[in-house]
Order: C-alpha cells, then structure tokens, then sequence
C-alpha cells in the first residue's frame, strides 16, 4: 500500500524561489494569484509514497474526493478534499496490472480505471452513500484492448487501445457489449462532449480527429495543431499542443480562437466559473475557455496533470510523487444577470453540477412560495430557479438542460405558474410534481413534509406577507437541518401547526419582530414546542445578523450577500449557500448596516459572493465589503 506523507506551506514567496532553484521539493508560498474576480492560491500539498510517477488524476464534483492512478502499486490514492486540505483516506488496489487512464462518470458513482498491458477494466464505487464506497466492484475484460485513454459516457465507457492498433473501443457497462471503430495506429486522447454526447479522440503529437456520433459514424478532421490534450467546453472543442490552445467549432471545424503560447500536458474546464485551466512545463495556466486570452500562470513543482472540482474549485494537479491542492475563489465575486431570472440561472451554475437531485422551480414574480424553497432544496442538495407564470426564461430553459435534474419540485398553483410551463418542465426530468395549496402557508407545509423527515433538530417560522426574515432564516434552516414554514402575522393557520407537530422540533424559531409576528403566535408556538424563541432586532438587517450569528461558526469560509430590499436575488441564492454551508447576509444597496459589518466581522470569511447587480447593491458595497476579506 502507497505511503501518504502530509507536506504543508508555510514558506515565503523568496524562499519557495530559492529552494526551487535547489530542486527541492517544497509547496509554494500560499499567495493568491488571478484577476480581480477570481483567485487561485495553494491550500495543501503531499508526497505520495510511490516508486514510479502518477499516472491520471480525476476529482469527484459530487462527493470533493481526488482520485490519483499510482501505476508503482497498481493502486488507486484517495483523498478527502472536503476540509480544504489533502487528507489520505484509502489506496484502493485495483486488481489490474499497470493501471494508466482513469475517468469517472457525470453521476460521479463509478471510477474506471484501464490498463496498459492487459484487456480489463476495473471499476470503483465512488458513491459516497454506497456501502461499497471505495472498492472494486468489478473487472471488465475489453476485449485485448491495451488502453493508453478512455472516458466515461453515462453507461458506455470508450477505450483507445495503444499506437500498435487503429481502433476504439466503446463497452456498455451493463451488459459488456461493445462496438470498435476504426481510428488510426496512434496514442489516443479521448473527450466525450455532455451535451451531445459524441466522442472526440485525437492522435497524440499528431493533427487527426476522430469524431465518434451517437449513431456509430466515424469522421475523421485535422486541426493545425499537434495534439497534447483536448477537453469539450459549452464553446467548443478545446485542443491543446506544445505552442497553446485553440477553440474549434465542432460543427464547421474551424478555428474560433486561439490562445498565446503555453505548454500544455493537461487541461480542465471548469464551467461553473467560466475558467480553463492547463498544466505543464511545471506551470499551471487559467484562460478565457471563450477567447482563450491569458488570465495568469502560477509556477509550480507538480503541474504536469490537472482536474478541477466544478462544484467548489477545487484545483488539484499532481506530478513525480507529490500532489497539489489549489482553491479557485473569488474573494468578492458577484453574480449578476439582466434580470432576476438571468440572476437565478447564473447563481445555480456556479454552484451545482450536471444531475442535481432536485430543482424547485418558483415564481420569479412572486416570493412567497421560493421562501420555503430554499431549505428544502438544500436539504436534498438541489437548486432553485425562477420562471415566469407562462414562460420559462431561455437562460433558464438552458439551465435546466445543464443540471440534467432527476426530479423537479414545481411550487404554487397554476394562477402563479401554469399549467403549459409545468409540461414544458416535463422535457428537463421525468419526475415532475407541482405542490399547490389553497394559500402560502398550505404550499409552506407540504415543502417542508415532503423535504423532511421527523424529529428535526429546528424549524424557523417567518411572516409570509413580508420576505426578508425568512431569506436569512432559509440558509441557516438548511445548515442546521430544519425547514422554513411560513405564518401570517396574528395566527398559526392549521396547515403549518399539524406540520410543526408532524416535524416535532427540537426547537422554534421566530423570525422578527412583533410587527412581523405577533406575540400570539409564539405563543400558540410554544404550545406545540416549549423550547420557542424569537429572533427579533431593531430592522430586518439585524434580524439577518443575529439569524447568522446563532447558525454559522466563525470563521466561515463563504458569505452570501443580498438586498435586503429586493427579494429576487436571495431566492436562488440561500439553495447555493446552503450547498456550501454559508450565511446570507442582508445590506442596503448602497451602505453595511453596523450589526451585519459586525457579524461578518465574526465570521471572517474568505470570500464574499454578492447576489444580483449593481442597482441591488452598489459598487460601493462591493468594495466596502473587499475589507472584511481574510487573507
């Protein structure tokens, strides 16, 4: 089993340079690099215990667990990156000589991995939920394919043999079948795009590509270039050689952009932040995935491969027997739109990946449904969306193709969304429910009886005729594992009083003061749950501080913050900051009032993602909001 040793930075920028020069195997200083809007800064680093160099690497988006092929042992080294450090959890042995090519499904379930010198395939359970999680769940012979690449595409794998054949291999993975096209005698490189699900492969060091279709057809295509790496981005197909990048319209092949010069041995994309990433020539480079235009270029000791958690940014590349953690962040991002469903879209794309659990769609004219949303969403790991009461927004439309959803959650009756939008949602999942009710509150306690189970250890009630209470209570609601149930301010309509005492929280938590919620209903509360409190402060922004303060420890490393004048924004934006285990915070659009700049004082963050744009929050904001960034 491959030794794990744990190096961690704590050098200075000249000393990492002179120690460099010595070829000595030390992490570099922990300084941020990148643009205005986004970082990269090195988080951790560790040696791995192995006789020969690694051979692929892939990060799981879904569970944050790094995968790294160590060819020395035949093994498989994982870590949990799920701390924001590189922490050696297993060394899988994968029962197959000489593993090389690794790749690992969109579901992010299975790993496969293929060896260089004997027709198998091994794959590993990577499903965090899954009692074999980590293990080998079977070896599939290929067929005398020696696989120098191949790549995952949903229950289909595509497998190169080596440069003695010319052909490519796709195997089903539920019953073994499997279907060989003839390429050319070279070493592969094998990309496959989500979209459309066609098959790239390319001749390594040489100018041929073979386009594989759905239906079984083999184009052959030269681009002027050789060929290092490849990757398919939402722009186009994406090749990489020794001289720099160039973006392909795969549907005409001709070059759309094309990049300065850079050595590439390996690239990644990370949609969600609309960043590309290469690695080589000991040199990790972010680019433009559009124009390829150069945003900058770390030196470092191992970036001969990359991969990226599309999911938090995580950055991981490794080389010769060390391995390399990185966070993608911005310190403050802002996440903006032309409207608030643009907001919406954009917020779940920076967030979450392709084959989301669940996305609840809401009203985005409307707020009262969305505000029981958010918990819900988050309890299940799933995104919020705004549509228009006869329309899905293209921007949307194109979301939901994205996150591939396994189940959509439709709020409110068909006087708030109609009927033709809910069977338009019917082409993005196969599971479509509407939850309806004969008011808010109705619609309020089946959210939360269908999000949650019994015995939870808190429920927030908020006032269902104003928003802003219940935007922070929806992001501390989903870090603590309760639901959001709304009240009308002089009484506890039966639908929320029979769910609370389905729910039987541990706890009650009014949200605002009397003006919000009247003291009869804490103390119709109270009956139901002794243990009642309220949250109450001199405005809703204190309301929002004081909510945080007693959900999120200090320091959190994410801070989401929103109007507190508009409800839009904040809708979709609690689902991401639950995703991450972060507070919303409520600011005027062109001040911090003082309890939130004390709370995020406490929190000390990181990072700061400002939701919606600048007439919602100023460009004065932003910057005020740059001072309570840790370094």
């Amino acid at each position: 089993m491959a030794m794990f040793g744990i190096l961690r930075r704590s050098l200075t920028l000249a000393a990492f340079i002179a120690l460099f020069s010595s070829a000595m195997l030390v992490a570099p200083a922990a300084s941020a690099i990148g643009t205005s809007d986004l970082e990269l800064t090195l988080v951790d680093s560790a040696t791995i215990g192995v006789d020969g160099s690694p051979s692929g690497i892939e990060v799981n988006s879904r569970t944050h667990f790094g995968y790294i092929v160590d060819r020395a042992s035949a093994a498989v080294l994982v870590f949990d990156l799920n701390d924001g450090t590189l922490a050696p959890v297993a060394s899988i042995p994968t029962t197959i000589s000489l593993p090389t090519a690794m790749s690992i499904d969109e579901a992010g379930t299975r790993l496969l991995v293929a060896s260089f010198n004997s027709s198998s395939i091994a794959v590993i359970d990577v499903d965090a939920a899954s009692p074999t999680f980590n293990t080998v769940l079977r070896v599939i012979g290929a067929d005398g394919v020696f696989a120098t690449a191949l790549v995952v595409d949903g229950d289909f794998v595509y497998v190169g043999d080596d440069i003695r054949t010319a052909r490519v291999k796709k195997i089903d993975l539920r019953d073994g079948t499997t279907t060989t096209f003839s390429t050319g005698p070279v070493w592969k490189i094998f990309v496959v795009d989500p979209s459309t699900h066609i098959a790239y492969v390319g001749a390594r060091d040489g100018r041929d590509v073979w386009e594989i279709g759905i239906d079984g057809s083999v184009t052959h295509h030269s681009v002027p270039t050789a060929i290092t790496a490849m990757v398919a981005t939402e722009s186009g197909l994406v090749v990489a050689s020794s001289q720099g990048l160039i973006r392909i319209d795969p549907t005409s092949w001709t070059v759309e952009a094309t990049s300065a010069r850079v050595d590439v041995w390996s690239v990644a994309v990370d949609e969600s932040r609309d960043v590309l990433y290469t690695s080589g020539a000991l040199r990790i480079t972010m680019l433009d995935p559009v124009s390829l235009d150069l945003k900058t270029s770390f030196r470092t000791l191992v970036a001969n491969k990359v991969a990226v958690d599309q999911s938090v940014g995580t950055v991981l590349t490794s080389g010769g027997s060390s391995v390399e953690m990185y966070s993608a962040t911005p310190t403050v991002a802002r996440v903006s739109g032309g409207d608030r469903y643009e907001v919406s879209a954009a917020v779940s794309k920076r967030q979450f990946a392709p084959m989301v659990p669940v996305v609840y769609v809401a009203s985005g004219e409307v707020f009262s449904d969305a505000l029981s949303a958010s918990a819900a969403a988050g309890a299940h790991g799933g995104a919020v969306l705004l549509v228009r009461k006869n329309e899905i927004p293209g921007v949307v439309a194109a979301e939901l193709t994205r996150l591939t959803p396994q189940r959509i959650v439709l709020l409110g009756g068909s006087s708030t969304i109609s009927a033709t939008v809910e069977n338009e949602l019917k082409s993005f999942s196969t599971d479509v429910i509407r939850i309806a009710g004969a008011d808010r509150y109705e619609v309020s306690a089946t959210v939360s009886s269908k999000a949650f189970g019994t015995a939870r250890p808190i429920a927030y009630v908020a006032a269902g005729t104003t928003f802003a209470d219940a935007l922070s209570g929806s992001a501390a609601a989903g870090r603590l594992g309760g639901p959001v149930l709304l009240v009308p301010k002089d009484s506890v309509p039966i639908s929320i009083s029979n769910e609370l005492r389905r729910l039987a929280p541990a706890k009650i938590v009014v949200l605002g003061g009397t003006a919000s919620v009247s003291q009869a209903v804490v103390d119709a509360l109270a009956l139901i749950q002794p243990n009642t409190v309220r949250i109450a402060g001199d405005d809703r922004f204190a309301v929002s501080a004081k909510v945080s303060s007693g959900a999120f420890p200090t320091p959190t490393t994410t801070v989401y913050v929103s109007s507190g004048l508009v409800y839009p924004d904040a809708l979709s934006g609690s689902a991401a900051a639950i995703a991450t285990g972060s507070p919303v915070l409520l600011v005027r659009s062109d001040s911090i009032p003082t309890a939130i700049a004390a709370e995020l004082d406490r929190l000390d963050p990181r990072r700061i993602v400002i939701l919606g744009g600048t007439n919602s929050v100023s460009a004065a904001v932003e910057a005020k909001l740059r001072s309570f960034i840790t370094v």
